[in-house]
């Protein structure tokens, strides 16, 4: 064996030993079909009292070469480890102790110039070799290891034990380990030594499962065993495989709150925490859609590897679509009864949606989703070995009180609050990344687990890793076939990160539906506009406050013999009797609003700071043009929402819910007139937000005013679950849209100034008197305007009859004409006058 330049000598304080790491040389062995085996030596370990026995003897100390195949990057896949015992003698020490003596007492780590190895192996080498299929000694006690015991004993000096035991005492919190393990696995035949062999069989689980029997380990062959293991996924993240895109903030995602009442409990290969009365520990939110962290774990060994490094354990949380469980208002931090026992943890559930029997709940996070619901996403965080974690200690690893708990698998309750979002700051500043499982196993089926994966660990004690007393350890829980998933993304969501499998591919169906919302844009081009409903409506984006009041402008009228439809994708009443409401346009004309339907969605399409509701009640109107004429490119539409409480809504109970269920294309009549005003009227006389949007199912088209009541009412769980029944699956919800700048108000109409007349022609236009013409007695100045008027025309026609044109005009002469003839007359001789 070679030895590398000035070897690193350090203290392990979670295999409580002196450690070298190598490399320190090769060993070469046999497979079972005669194949040859070259491992490489990476570690040394010496540790004071021997963990191994020969006919029963105990020796004072031993020594643990470890191998691991050549090629692999850690020790999992299958190892071997080369023991030496060592007896104390008066006269000489080995070689390895010799090389550590003067250092010993110096620190934490060194290095030395000569480390005795080899000269310490030789010797041992000599005599018989002991081989067997065992385990490492220390958690996770996974089963992949071939042990070769060397028979000759090597001395060591009582000064040297004495210097070592010194040291594991107060670097190492001690020596002791694990006690010797019997031959014989539970009743069955006792495991096969081979003395001088030199095949091994690295991975011999299926020894160790053949013995595991229902009533031994419930459902142990399933979970430890490995059956469905081609549905188990243990990913190796690279770095520098990832899809461009640009990044998100992983804080407007992410939506945890401190949680009090939290039940932890053991599991066969997790520690898992739960919130009581069906709470969760907050949300997160992706690409508008909400998923609840309904559980949280601690396991031993990460199923994760970052650029092939794995961690000493991994925290899990399993997050669920919000509406599949029954959130109810636990998500809205309603207040639980304090007298009333608390449901029993769903921890005995997996993702494929099949409970784990017997011993707390299965590790259901390696397998996929296999039913038909929406997938699930789960958040994990790699833990790394170094300073006590204050979250597994608040969750009861690292304090004695639960130790006994754990081991024996029994529940505990939690007497302080658990803040993931505190907790997990040292992991949210860094880097993270974004997966589908499925994305590398394609025969799983089902609907597929989206993960969140964190590449900075949170930092945990080994006494806290080693609480983890579990009925399967965390080897043995992880699946080792690591597989690269096909699409990565760093710090980044695809636009079809939570849809259906084929949107991830670019596939998108002509027929619309709520598993492809990303898709609509591509048949439907106004769906990927600027003013999308619904949203996510926050207090700091309301940028006025008034004092308008939705009830007193409403006039809805109740109607008997409605008909309850089923579209395929949702219940609904179309109906344009139920009455209108009155609106000022942006002209100042007086609109009305006709009520042309009711349309019911389950979850909530909108969101209230954050929090979505159980169910969405949205009464649609469209602009009446005339009174039997409406406009399809202008509505209105009044939403109403729901939480899960202890009361049953009479208005969801006239559709049915729970009741007949309403198939479709086969309406059902309402048993009692549909009163909207009677059924909604208390809500409708509170405050309400106000916002230009669109519909909410293709086209999109952006005509719509929404009015969204804060105020929620109550429904019974009985009625969601008889609607999941009709539409199982995420919902028929549309995800929430971004704000896009636009305005939100708060209790008001956002309406026109109302056009004032005193004589209305019709709805946009009329006549009203002018300022001057108020007075009856300014009636006179147009009269008077008038005679003055007339007298002018009268005096400018009339004309004085000229009096010789009138004796003309009368048959005389005029005057001119009378002196001529008269002159004339008077020069006529022998005239006589």
């Amino acid at each position: 064996m070679g030895l590398p330049p000035r070897p690193v000598v350090k203290v392990s304080k979670y295999m409580r030993t002196i450690m070298a790491e190598g490399p320190f040389g090769k060993l070469n062995l046999k497979d079972a079909s005669g194949k040859d085996v070259v491992y490489e030596a990476t570690q040394v370990h010496v540790t004071p009292h021997s963990l191994h026995t020969i006919s029963g003897s105990y020796y004072d100390a031993e020594m643990l070469v470890m191998h691991r195949p050549t090629g692999e990057k850690d020790l999992l896949t299958g190892s071997v480890i080369v023991s030496v015992l060592f007896r104390v003698s008066n006269s000489s020490s080995s070689p390895v102790f010799e090389s550590l003596g003067t250092h010993l007492l110096k620190g934490d780590e060194w290095s030395v110039d000569v480390f005795g190895l080899a000269d310490t192996l030789n010797p041992a080498l000599q005599g018989p070799a002991y081989q067997y299929n065992g385990s490492v000694p220390v958690p996770p006690c996974s089963e992949t290891v071939t042990w070769m015991v060397l028979g000759n004993v090597q001395p060591i000096s009582h000064e040297h034990l004495k210097d070592l035991k010194e040291v594991m005492g107060y670097r190492a919190g001690g020596w002791h380990k694990r006690g010797r393990v019997p031959r014989r696995l539970d009743g069955g035949a006792c495991r096969k030594i081979v003395k001088n062999g030199l095949e091994v069989s690295p991975v011999h689980e299926a020894a160790t499962c053949a013995t595991l029997t229902e009533d031994k380990l419930p459902g142990g062959q399933e979970i430890r065993c490995g059956n469905g293991a081609h549905c188990m996924m243990n990913p190796r993240l690279q770095a520098d495989a990832v899809m461009a895109a640009p990044e998100v903030d992983i804080n407007s995602l992410l939506h945890y709150t401190p949680q009090e009442h939290v039940t932890v409990v053991p599991g066969k290969v997790s520690l898992d925490a739960v919130v009581g009365h069906g709470g969760n520990f907050g949300h997160v939110m992706l690409n508008g859609r909400v998923y609840v962290a309904k559980k949280l774990m601690i396991k031993p060994i990460s199923e994760h590897t970052f650029n092939g490094k794995r961690y000493a354990g991994e925290l899990l949380l399993q997050h669920q679509v919000y509406g599949a469980g029954a959130d109810a208002a636990a998500h809205h931090g309603a207040a639980p009864d304090a007298h009333a026992p608390a449901p029993a943890p769903a921890h005995g559930s997996s993702p494929s949606g099949h409970a784990a029997p017997g011993h707390g709940a299965a590790h259901g996070h390696r397998r996929l989703h296999a039913g038909h619901g929406a997938p699930e996403v789960w958040v994990s965080v790699p833990l790394k070995l170094g300073k006590e974690s204050p979250l597994l200690r608040h969750l009861g690893l690292g304090q004695a009180a639960f130790e006994r708990a754990i081991r024996d698998g029994n529940s505990y309750d939690l007497h302080q609050a658990i803040d993931l979002e505190e907790e997990l700051k040292p992991a949210l500043q860094g880097s993270w990344y974004w997966y589908t499982a499925s994305e590398a196993s394609h025969d799983c089926g089902g609907d597929h687990t989206r993960w969140i994966v964190f590449e900075t660990p949170l930092e945990v004690s080994i006494s806290q890793i080693n609480d983890l007393s579990l009925p399967v350890s965390g080897m043995d829980s992880t699946w080792v076939s690591a597989v690269a998933p096909a699409h990565l993304w760093k710090k980044s969501l695809p636009s079809h990160a939570v849809e259906a499998p084929a949107a991830g591919h670019g596939v998108c169906s002509e027929r619309w539906n709520y598993k492809n919302t990303h898709c609509w844009a591509a048949n439907f081009s106004a769906c990927s506009g600027s003013r999308q409903s619904p949203i996510n409506l926050k207090a700091s984006d309301v940028q006025e406050a008034g004092s308008d009041n939705f009830l007193n402008k409403c006039s809805w009228k109740p109607v008997k013999d409605v008909d309850v439809e089923n579209s395929g994708r949702g219940l609904q009443v179309v109906n344009n009797q139920l009455g209108y409401f009155a609106y000022i346009d942006e002209e100042g004309n007086q609109a009305y609003y006709q009520v042309t339907g009711v349309k019911l969605h389950m979850p909530s399409e909108h969101m209230i700071n954050d929090k979505p509701y159980d169910a969405e009640l949205q009464v649609v109107h469209q602009k009446q043009k005339h009174v039997n004429d409406l406009m399809k490119d202008d509505m209105a539409i009044a939403s109403f929402l729901f939480r899960i409480g202890d009361e049953e809504s009479p208005l969801l109970k006239q559709l049915h819910l729970p009741g007949h269920p309403v198939q479709e294309d086969a309406p059902t009549k309402m048993a009692l007139p549909l009163d909207l005003m009677r059924a909604l009227g208390p809500v409708m006389d509170g405050s309400y937000y106000r916002y230009d949007g669109s519909i909410t199912v293709p086209d999109c088209s952006e005509s719509a005013k929404w009015f969204v009541f804060e105020t929620p009412l109550s429904m019974s769980k009985a009625q969601a679950d008889a609607f999941k029944t009709l539409f199982p699956g995420t919902g028929n919800n549309r995800p929430v849209q971004e704000l896009n700048g636009r305005t939100v108000v708060k209790n008001s109409f956002m309406q026109g100034t109302l056009k004032q007349f005193e004589f209305y022609l019709n709805r946009s236009g009329g006549r009203s008197r002018g300022f001057w013409n108020r007075s009856e007695t300014l009636i006179l100045i147009p009269i008077i305007f008038m005679i003055v008027f007339a007298i002018y025309v009268m005096s400018s026609l009339f004309v004085r009859e000229d009096k010789g044109r009138l004796r003309e005009q009368s048959g005389g002469l005029s005057s001119e004409q009378g002196l001529e003839q008269t002159i004339g007359r008077a020069q006529l001789p022998g005239a006589r006058f």
